[in-house]
């Protein structure tokens, strides 16, 4: 099953691929066929089926592989959900290994979500065996908090229509909100919040009337109140016994005000939710946390700054504690202080944060206890307690202009504006003062132990010591917020704010750039959560951010781009990542959220929605573009066109393979023609896009062999004499981008290699069982094997060509040429496979490879591409060795370009050369065994050989020739002045010794 589940996402990437192996079976539709019709009375089968479901769950995501373990989770699922359904009795067997699995394993998500999907498909068989249900409950306090939570959020389908299991989670959210570890205690706020999420104080949430006769006729699950509610309420009224458990639970919660910072933070960030389901809850709520908040208020409107900070940041000997987190505390406030509609006299929750606003205004960094001598990045702790405190001044700026944003109305718009300024004025004042302080400073590794947990600075190695700067926090704002902010910005009317006072924040380029930034954050953070519940508020919120983003920013990008440059990068990054967001979290509503972004309706299809965006980000890109000859310099004005690519990378992607996606195919090969890009990252983008979509539409294509034969113009090539064979040439390839290219090309051809790999694993198991078989349409498989083998054989030839024109370049030693050795490695493990699989499938009187032309890979192989690979591997040593005979003084190399070299010199090269020579020892082999000679096709390696090169041997008989002629010259004139000499003088020697006898 996981191969089929691969073979499908290989089909979507490959044309060749889908031509290979055309049919594959629907796993969904044969298990579910299979319990529909064999499992009557057939025990064991139904044994066999949960243990296939529980194997599916199993499965690992490995890097790389995450989306095909998703898929067999959703089997595995499916196949529970539906035995369960169908037959009931395998439900305890099925509960008690999913607790198993959940208390034992760590990587838990799939068996939560199986959780669920029963909880909510089937809570009246789950509730037979509730014995499981509250064994699980239980061991809440001994799992690990996120792994806790996941199981809260599993089982709330069914706790919340049977009392007794809401009981048994009540006391034990209770329990482990006193529990010593800290994660445990954030368990315990999230399950209070989802309870009284879930909870309807006017509604019949505990039972619905089907669920009622089935209680009637069951005294042990009886209907009553809580039996932990200490209110005392009427026991016949279901609405008022809701009541009675939602104000025990805000009770309980309210006791989270002892806990710690981060577990008051959860409190601060989950309250909001359940206010909104049930707004009767609203003042007592209110009431909770004014209270609370006003351990940190100045109630004296005379005092400035309104809140004293240095109560929630605290000094603890030499190190520094965050007591409360004020900046959440304060956009608590704000969410749970919007006024009825029927009363309009404003509380006391809005009078506090009317002062707020207004004393915030006036306030400076003297009145916060900064100036110019202030450093934040200090080590000793008063610096970390200022760092700490910026941190929370800065959430609660962000508060309350989000309170001032959602206060807004038409009455109050152009005073709630002024305040949104002056707000921001405040907060760009403190962000710009954290910026520039300490710029120089430096720390060593010793001083991490004084920093404090939620405030962190970032560091970068420079010499001896590493800068550091101040780390901004994460924000307290939320998108419904930031929403309502970029209606302001970018929309020509809103119902809650008039005209004119919307201009006074249109024209603030560091606010619309504050925001959209903000925007991006938020869902950036939304899209790493690992828990994914998909929330129908959060849904809502990214659905109305990508509508204005398309309507106000994409379409009218030109425009938008003139204002400021950019905030139309992030714009386009926002919406980039909303699409992606959408279609990982919210895929089934992926077509909902085009056509409420775009005008195409969900009946045309989700090709003609996703054609539509494409067409407007090509128009865009080729607009930008044509006009970047004044904006090159801007980093800015560079990325726009680099995000217009990725965006157009994730529409088209998602287009099926038809004539839809080969026309996007066409735009970009014409834009590649034509186009000449300055930018690297440009170039290395779209390449990426047109190889992706080539071997996604095509099987086969010439396009790579033209483009490595223009890197032939460009780089030149080992051999002097080696032709360049006439090619179409594409402009944006040009002098300058020519690793980027060739790094591409190389990805390319390795994915291309690892189908074919892929395939021919499957062809020799195919070959395998056909041994085994006896069938009538035996004969016809083999047929149809023999087709795959040729279709290999010819995508095996196209790859051989490839590497054969990319094995003749001219490389310099570094990251590319290392890309290149590696791709011809295994190119040559490809072919020995290939060359084991027709070892297994010929003899002497069926040479099956001569069907399948095998003779040509060996040609191109032995003849061709061999040769190129040792005048390369020469000409790489080569050029080291003259690099270091000159003398040539570089610079210290760093650990990447060591490594490299290191790697090449031991690794590389060698195991290139052991693969070629081991392809050749089985070409041998397969000669002598089908008694066809194939050596003719291959020309022996002689890289292991003595090797005499001619060139440097007439170098350097010449330079002896000369060297003798040197001597002689000088033996003549030595001779010729010793006979001049012989008349004056008699030199006379000494008198031999003679040898002493012995």
């Amino acid at each position: 099953m996981q191969r089929v589940v691969q073979e499908e996402e290989r089909k979507v990437e490959s044309a060749w691929f889908r031509n290979v192996n055309p049919s594959t079976c629907n796993v969904d539709i044969v298990l579910t066929k299979l319990m529909e019709n064999s499992l009557r009375e057939r025990s064991s089968v139904i044994e066999g089926m949960v243990n296939l479901a529980f194997i599916l769950l199993g499965e690992k995501a490995a890097k790389g592989r995450e989306t095909s373990a998703e898929k067999l989770w959703r089997l595995g699922i499916s196949v529970l959900v539906k035995l369960v359904k169908k037959h009931n009795k395998v439900t305890g067997c099925v509960l008690q290994r999913l607790t198993d699995c959940i208390i034992s394993d760590q990587a838990v998500t799939q068996y939560t979500d199986c959780l669920h999907q029963l909880s909510m498909s089937v809570p009246l068989v789950l509730n037979e065996y509730r014995s499981s249900i509250i064994t699980l409950l239980e061991m809440l306090t001994q799992l690990p908090g996120p792994v806790a939570e996941n199981v809260v959020y599993a089982v709330l389908p069914i706790v919340r229509s049977f009392p007794s299991l809401r009981d048994v989670l009540i006391m034990v959210l209770r329990k482990a909100l006193f529990a010593r570890n800290v994660g445990t205690r954030k368990m315990a706020v999230s399950g209070f919040l989802q309870l009284l999420k879930h909870l309807d104080v006017k509604g019949l949430a505990v039972l619905s009337s089907s669920q009622s006769s089935y209680h009637s006729s069951n005294p042990r699950q009886s209907p009553g109140p809580s039996l932990l509610t200490q209110i005392d309420m009427e026991t016949g009224n279901s609405s008022s016994n809701n009541e009675a458990i939602c104000l025990e639970l805000l009770g309980v919660l309210r006791r989270c005000f002892m806990q710690q910072a981060d577990v008051r933070l959860r409190l601060y960030e989950g309250l909001h939710s359940g206010v909104t389901r049930n707004p009767e809850l609203r003042e007592y709520v209110q009431d909770m946390l004014i209270n609370h908040f006003g351990q940190f208020y100045e109630s004296d409107t005379d005092t400035l700054p309104p809140i004293n900070f240095t109560k929630a940041v605290v000094l603890k000997d030499i190190s520094v504690e965050l007591l409360e987190p004020l900046g959440h505390l304060v956009f608590s406030l704000q969410q749970v202080a919007t006024p009825n509609s029927s009363d309009s006299s404003p509380t006391k929750i809005i009078s506090v944060l009317e002062s707020l606003c207004l004393r915030m205004l006036k306030c400076s960094l003297e009145d916060f206890g900064l100036d110019e001598t202030t450093n934040l990045l200090d080590v000793v702790p008063e610096s970390q307690q200022k760092q700490e405190i910026v941190c929370q001044i800065l959430g609660v700026f962000e508060a309350l202009m989000g309170y001032t944003v959602s206060s807004c109305t038409v009455d109050t718009s152009a005073e709630k504006v002024r305040k949104l300024n002056g707000l921001f004025k405040g907060y760009r004042m403190l962000a710009e003062f954290a910026k520039n302080n300490g710029k120089a400073g430096k720390k060593t590794s010793r001083d991490s132990d004084t920093q404090p947990k939620k405030m962190d600075v970032g560091k970068k190695a420079t010499g001896k010591g590493r800068t550091v700067a101040f780390m901004f926090p994460h924000t307290v704002l939320d998108c419904h917020v930031t929403y309502k902010m970029l209606c302001i910005l970018y929309m020509n009317s809103v119902p809650w704010c008039t005209a004119e006072a919307a201009n006074c924040v249109k024209g603030r380029h560091e606010f619309s750039s504050y925001v959209m930034n903000t925007t991006l954050k938020l869902v950036k953070a939304s899209q790493d959560e690992k828990r994914r519940k998909k929330s129908t508020s959060m849904l809502t919120s990214f659905v109305n951010i990508g509508r204005l983003l398309y309507t106000n920013c994409v379409i009218r990008l030109r425009e938008f781009s003139q204002l400021h440059v950019g905030t139309a990068a992030l714009a386009l990054e926002c919406f980039n990542e909303l699409f992606s967001l959408m279609c990982s979290h919210y895929e089934d509503k992926l077509e909902q959220f085009l056509e409420e972004v775009g005008t195409v309706p969900v009946r045309e299809g989700l090709t003609e929605q996703l054609l539509a965006l494409v067409s407007k980000y090509e128009e865009n890109l080729t607009s930008v573009l044509s006009e970047a000859g004044d904006d090159e310099d801007d980093p800015l004005a560079k990325k726009i066109p680099l995000l217009l690519i990725q965006g157009l990378g994730l529409f088209t992607l998602k287009i099926p393979c038809n004539d839809a996606s080969t026309t996007v195919l066409n735009w970009v090969k014409t834009f590649v023609k034509d186009k000449v890009l300055s930018d690297v990252y440009l170039v290395k983008a779209i390449l990426s896009l047109l190889f992706k979509l080539e071997v996604r539409c095509k099987g086969s294509s010439q396009l790579f062999d033209h483009i490595t034969m223009q890197l032939f113009e460009i780089m030149g090539t080992v051999d002097e004499d080696e032709e360049v064979q006439e090619h179409t040439s594409y402009c944006i390839v040009r002098a300058g981008c020519e690793s980027a290219v060739l790094s591409q090309l190389c990805d390319t051809v390795s994915q291309m290699l690892k189908h074919v790999d892929w395939v021919l694993s499957r062809l020799q198991a195919e070959y395998t069982a056909m041994t085994h078989a006896v069938s009538d349409t035996l004969q016809a498989k083999r047929e149809i094997l023999k087709s795959r083998e040729c279709d290999v054989v010819h995508q095996v030839s196209h790859c051989l060509k490839i590497l054969n024109y990319m094995s003749s370049l001219a490389l310099d030693p570094g990251p590319t040429t290392d890309a290149v050795l590696k791709l011809l490695t295994q190119q040559y493990i490809n072919l020995t496979m290939l060359t084991k699989y027709f070892i297994l499938r010929s003899n002497k009187g069926n040479p099956a490879f001569q069907n399948a032309r095998f003779e040509m890979v060996v040609r191109l192989a032995g003849k061709h591409l061999s040769p190129h690979v040792y005048n390369l591997i020469s000409y790489i040593e080569a050029n080291q060795k003259k690099n270091k005979k000159n003398g040539i003084k570089k610079k210290k190399a760093g650990p990447l370009l060591i490594k490299s070299k290191v790697l090449r010199e031991t690794r590389f090269i060698p195991n290139l050369i052991f693969e070629i020579e081991q392809f050749e020892k089985l070409v041998i082999e397969l000669s002598k065994k089908s008694k066809v000679n194939l050596m003719n096709y291959v020309k022996l390696g002689t890289y292991r050989d003595f090797r005499i090169h001619s060139n440097r041997l007439h170098t350097t008989d010449d330079e002896d020739q000369n060297v003798s002629n040197a001597s002689d010259a000088v033996v003549d004139g030595v001779e010729a002045q010793g006979k001049g000499c012989a008349d004056d003088s008699v030199v006379k020697e000494p008198p031999r010794k003679k040898a002493r006898k012995q």
